[in-house]
């Protein structure tokens, strides 16, 4: 498998999203082909049951198209523009789904993958687990979410790691990770401070942070223990990751 687990570590949110239009095909494409450790998508269920990556439950700010997720086919989504709303030169991008994401770059890079939603009796995290499966990649996948989807994780697919987004605003994240048996969790900065990094690893749980594409304020952040960064410009924080990694391996 073409993944690694060595930390500090860069994840590009949605892609290369500061480059290229957020949760597509060829913005994970363009991440990868930088080296970034992971990348970062967004998932919700469409009306015949499709994975579809999209940050919102609706499409209207990123599409063509108009109205929530839950509520279009994955044929009629499949022809919607999804690249446009970005700049003109990327008219014509598709939606994906997570089997395509999970098709193209499953033995490549580790997936942080956020679901929006557990779905009816967990449907949603139950097919993610079966297509992870499908497809050999149930060892560099995590599932992200709140409180419902770690729910069902928990329930449903047991054996794919977990990431904790519940309990972000209210300084109980940690604790919450630790009750859903989850092996990361994700602060949303400003909502953290060094007291539940140092919680978490003392727990053996990694430490992503959501977000930064400053240079010198990821270096701050992985020098008080931050684990990995979310960002949309991967560009500018995978230097800094590798110089911290070489100077360790040193």
């Amino acid at each position: 498998m073409g993944v690694t687990t060595a930390c500090p570590r860069v994840v590009a949110h949605r892609g290369l999203s500061g480059l290229c239009p957020e949760n597509t095909l060829p913005a994970f494409a363009a991440a990868i082909s930088l080296g970034v450790d992971e990348i970062e998508l967004d998932v919700f269920r469409s009306a015949d049951g499709e994975l579809v990556v999209c940050h919102d439950p609706t499409i209207d700010r990123t599409t063509t198209g108009r109205g929530r997720v839950g509520d279009w086919s994955w044929p009629d989504l499949s022809k919607l523009d999804a690249g446009g709303w970005f700049h003109k030169d990327w008219t014509g991008v598709p939606l994906c789904r997570l089997q395509d994401v999970f098709l193209q770059f499953g033995d490549r890079v580790v997936m942080n993958v956020h679901l929006k939603e557990p779905g009816p009796d967990g449907a949603v995290v139950r097919r993610t687990r079966e297509l992870a499966e499908a497809h050999g990649v149930c060892r560099s996948i995590y599932i992200a979410g709140e409180r419902d989807v770690l729910e069902a994780a928990v329930a449903v697919a047991p054996d794919v790691e977990r990431c904790c987004l519940e309990g972000q605003g209210d300084g109980t994240i940690v604790e919450q990770a630790i009750e859903f048996g989850c092996r990361r969790v994700q602060f949303w900065s400003p909502h953290f401070d060094d007291g539940m990094i140092a919680q978490a690893h003392g727990h053996g749980i990694l430490c992503n942070l959501f977000y930064s594409d400053d240079p010198d304020e990821a270096r701050a952040l992985y020098g008080r223990g931050i684990d990995a960064i979310l960002t949309n410009y991967a560009n500018r924080v995978l230097p800094v990751a590798g110089g911290l990694r070489r100077r360790a391996g040193g």
